[in-house]
Order: structure tokens, then C-alpha cells, then sequence
């Protein structure tokens, strides 16, 4: 876990930790990167560290978080302005706030960490369904039930760090609206694959 205080010192550690792993990522392997390695690649304590972080992991989880927080801010500014066509209206500003800056699922990808996202981005679904589910619950009639709801976030939560991961495999060699209008088109027409035949 990350424990990082609000006063800039903390703060300002913390980036320079960030910084320091990102550098070692490009010489080492992720497994192989000590603590030790991270104080002295950002000239900082040990402690300073253990005051921050408990684990290497840690400094991951909270870029991870700090970035998925700012794509529940641009889901919100999107569903003002989005005209209701409810076709890719998740998928669409999904891809596209990561076709900016997909720096921390790459490091993520790199260090073989999926789950430290897959749990950072089931946690900001759910946070931002039920604030959806409570602004929209006197206007809204055809949402789907709340038993249902964790059932249909597992599904949007897998399929789209799937779509993700290997969009950044592949160095985002589509552009996000022809991505999201590939896969719009193959759920409108699935073709039939029989896996067994």
C-alpha cells in the first residue's frame, strides 16, 4: 500500500521514486529492481521510501490510481458533451484518454503487473457506476439492476484492459475510433466461431 502524505516534500518523493523506477525500468528487469536501487537512482532514504511505500509494486499502484482518477474526471466531461448514442460511449473515450498517455500501462504491461491495474480500474467502474447509479436513479429507467451491475463491470472491466493491453502490445496501430468502431461492428455482427469444430 501507499501511504503518501498531502505536504509537497511527500508528494514530491514520491515523483522522484516514480521517476527513479521508470529509469531503472529501461536498463533492469522489473523483478530484479531492489528498494536500494530506487533510493539511490532518486537520491533519497530507504526510509524515505518505507515512509511512502511498502513495496516496489506500490509505486505502480499509485501512478495507476492518480491516472485512473483523471479517466473517471474525462468519462464525466465526456458524458456531458456526448451526444446519447450509447454505441461505444465506454469504449470510445476509454481508448482515447489512453492514446494520450499510456505511459503507466506500458510500465505496468513491461513489469507483468496486469492485476495492479485490473484492481485499480475495477475499483474506478464501480466508484463511478454508483455515482452514475445515484444521479441517475430518479431520471433513469432502464438501468440495469444493481444485482446485475457487477456482472456487466466484470465483462467492461476484462474486455477492456484485453482491448487495452494488446492495443499497447501493438503500439496503438489504430487510431482510437477506428479501434472502437472494429469492435462495435463484430458485437453488432459476431461471426460464428466454433472453437471445438
Amino acid at each position: 500500500m501507499y501511504h503518501i502524505k498531502s505536504d509537497k516534500r511527500s508528494v514530491r518523493s514520491s515523483e522522484w521514486f516514480f521517476e527513479a523506477l521508470e529509469a531503472l525500468m529501461l536498463e533492469t528487469e522489473y523483478s530484479k529492481i531492489k528498494v536500494i536501487d530506487l533510493a539511490d537512482k532518486a537520491k533519497l532514504g530507504r526510509t524515505t521510501f518505507y515512509r511512502n511505500f511498502d513495496t516496489i509494486d506500490d509505486i505502480l499502484r499509485m501512478k495507476c490510481d492518480e491516472k485512473l482518477l483523471g479517466l473517471k474526471n474525462y468519462f464525466m466531461e465526456y458524458y456531458k458533451e456526448a451526444v446519447l448514442d450509447t454505441q461505444g460511449l465506454f469504449l470510445k473515450p476509454f481508448l482515447n484518454y489512453w492514446y494520450v498517455d499510456s505511459n503507466i500501462v506500458e510500465l505496468i504491461i513491461k513489469a507483468d503487473k496486469i492485476d495492479i491495474f485490473q484492481v485499480s480500474f475495477t475499483n474506478m467502474v464501480n466508484e463511478y457506476r454508483d455515482l452514475i447509479t445515484t444521479r441517475n436513479s430518479d431520471t433513469t429507467t432502464n438501468m440495469v439492476p444493481l444485482k446485475n451491475a457487477n456482472y456487466i463491470n466484470k465483462i467492461r472491466v476484462a474486455v477492456s484492459i484485453s482491448i487495452l493491453t494488446e492495443w499497447i502490445k501493438n503500439n496503438k496501430d489504430v487510431s482510437p475510433e477506428e479501434l472502437s468502431e472494429i469492435l462495435i461492428s463484430r458485437l453488432k455482427n459476431p461471426i460464428n466461431l466454433d472453437i471445438f469444430s
